[in-house]
């Protein structure tokens, strides 16, 4: 496995190189190179003011995201040459905590914005513990409870939906996973809201299993660490999935 990352990692590093700018300072990826089938896929480039990413870009496509004067994400938007930047999420916040998030979609005559999906988040303390999802266009209403340790590492979700009979809540699924000790990779990022961060720590290992308690999904990965102890590779067996170049 050692030998066949060696040989990868030359082929990777020429796609760019990070410059001495925060990115270095806070150790966030300038680029994520996907790999599939042993081979590199796609290429996401990141852009940050600070501790904030402010652009992300894979091919063609592009997103922004937007903040306000406390450094909270309020908005995120695809970006399109010639065309209007409509936000696709919008987070509402109190305080120091979000508190709801929507996802938007767009009518093409009228160019008004509906929301698709509504997220309701709850609290114990500063930890969130619920996460209330409402789709009133597919009829669907789900409660996640969460479970996280002290570092944010998010150990458990169980996803409920509500019955046809009544507010009686039922399992669907329920994720459990361990971690590293080492920083992931966006752990430096002032706000995180729209991204799929799952703690202060690397994913080591996660099992998905239904409301029979049959395992229907799991995964089991490895890293190996660059000099600021954050992953500059994350692997499953002896295949490479993914490296982040600093």
């Amino acid at each position: 496995m050692k030998n066949k990352l060696l040989v990868l990692l030359p082929g990777i590093l020429f796609l760019g190189s990070c410059s001495k700018d925060q990115i270095e300072t806070y150790h966030l990826p300038a680029y994520v190179v996907n790999f599939e089938n042993g081979f590199p896929g796609d290429t996401i480039f990141y852009e940050y003011s600070d501790k904030r990413m402010v652009t992300s870009a894979r091919g063609t496509k592009k997103v922004r995201y937007d903040y306000d004067t406390k450094g909270r994400m309020i908005s995120v938007s695809h970006i399109h040459d010639g065309a209007d930047e409509r936000p696709y999420i919008q987070n509402t916040w109190l305080n120091h905590r979000l508190v709801g998030s929507a996802m938007l979609r767009y009518d093409h005559i009228s160019g008004e914005a509906f929301e698709l999906i509504s997220i309701e988040y709850q609290y114990y303390g500063d930890t969130l513990i619920t996460k209330f999802y409402k789709d009133p266009y597919q009829g669907v209403t789900y409660l996640e409870e969460w479970q996280t340790d002290a570092l944010g590492n998010l150990l458990t979700i169980s996803r409920f939906y509500y019955s046809s009979f009544g507010s009686e809540l039922v399992l669907s699924w329920s994720i459990e996973s361990s971690f590293d000790d080492h920083p992931s990779p966006f752990s430096a990022l002032q706000s995180k809201t729209a991204f799929d961060v799952w703690g202060t720590n690397n994913v080591l290992y996660y099992e998905k299993r239904n409301a029979e308690d049959k395992v229907i999904k799991s995964a089991e990965y490895e890293y190996v660490y660059g000099v600021h102890d954050r992953p500059v590779a994350k692997l499953m067996g002896s295949d490479t999935l993914t490296k982040y170049v600093y």
